[in-house]
């Protein structure tokens, strides 16, 4: 109480120290403490997700033999309830681009609209897709550039496989150029494909996620396509960082194929999805605050063993920044011990 009264007395000559020094009233407290909180409580964290699943095609003379996939809806279906139920990702922040929504100009734009220009410094940001993927030749083809000079392609709903058609697929080169504008706005950025990124076809039961290589992106198609305030960051570009400030889970290395099958158990019927998909929603259910990238990207890829999970980023980030509860099964079991 002796600092107490020096402040007192210095706001005020006339006060004097009380005779009795013993125990401070409950009521004084009570406004101390409530003078220490912060007013107002922590806001919550930014997060934002962009989700794309193509399991239809536009059926153009060149598609034409294209294999739909069953598992591309599910899958972003999976994800999204994944990211709002578990990780508290606000349902409106989690957008949603299925089939013809998915057009190459289309993803992009909404990756422009939805997670960069919205984007602040403690963002959380996610892009995933679901559905074909492929490979085209690489016209840089430069010596640090693409193994066998190839870019590693995303099949949007409306691309083709004629030179005639100006429509070409959407390529790494530009995914590298939108998530590297993202990444000047916010670090926290997680990539996750489930396509090949290879030529395949159908393994027995499964169905693989390919379709033949793509023409190479030609500088006046990408023109009609791309967005004006990003700049394009091909192979041998000065602008492009050296290294990558995002992580990215692939669901195969570049040379694989990526397959879907049906999952389900006794209280549901069966669903087509992802292998890839369906083992790292098992994975991000189970994570704990605190768990890195790299944690989750293992248990991932343990019951995985037709393809080998492809990962490149900081490992020991920690998922989401730790910010979510741990999962439901852990604070039982805390009740449980406290009685």
């Amino acid at each position: 109480m002796a600092r107490h009264g020096r402040i007192a007395g210095a706001l005020n000559p006339g006060w004097r120290r009380p005779l009795s020094c013993g125990k401070p009233p409950m009521s004084f407290l009570l406004l101390a403490a409530l003078q220490l909180q912060d007013p107002s409580p922590a806001p919550a964290p930014d997060r934002r997700a962009l989700l794309v699943g193509i399991g239809r095609y536009a059926r153009t003379a060149q598609a034409a033999d294209w294999e739909d996939l069953a598992g591309p809806a599910p899958d972003v279906a999976l994800m999204r309830d994944i990211l709002i139920q578990r990780f508290g990702f606000p349902a409106e922040n989690v957008r949603v681009l299925l089939d013809e929504e998915a057009t190459h100009a289309g993803i992009l734009r909404a990756f422009e609209q939805h997670l960069i220009l919205p984007a602040g410094t403690a963002t959380e940001a996610v892009f995933y897709f679901s559905g074909h993927g492929s490979r085209a030749r690489d016209l840089a083809a430069v010596a640090s550039g693409e193994m066998r000079a190839e870019d590693s392609t995303l099949v949007c709903w409306d691309s083709a496989r004629s030179s005639a058609d100006p429509v070409p697929d959407l390529t790494d080169d530009e995914l590298h150029s939108v998530l590297t504008v993202l990444a000047q706005r916010t670090h926290r950025i997680t990539v996750i494909t489930d396509c090949c990124h290879a030529g395949g076809n159908t393994r027995g039961a499964r169905r693989a996620r390919s379709v033949q290589p793509a023409e190479p992106l030609k500088p006046e198609d990408l023109a009609q396509l791309w967005l004006a305030d990003v700049p394009y960051l091909e192979d041998g570009d000065a602008r492009r960082p050296l290294s990558q400030d995002w992580i990215h889970i692939a669901a195969c290395a570049w040379s694989e194929d990526a397959c879907e099958e049906e999952f389900g158990d006794a209280e549901s019927a069966s669903t087509m999805h992802g292998v890839f998909t369906w083992h790292l929603a098992a994975a991000l259910r189970a994570a704990r605050p605190g768990d890195s990238y790299a944690q989750v990207v293992a248990r991932t890829a343990a019951p995985v063993q037709s393809q080998r999970i492809h990962f490149t980023g900081d490992g020991q980030r920690r998922l989401f920044a730790a910010q979510f509860a741990p999962p439901a099964e852990c604070v039982e079991a805390v009740l449980s011990a406290d009685g």
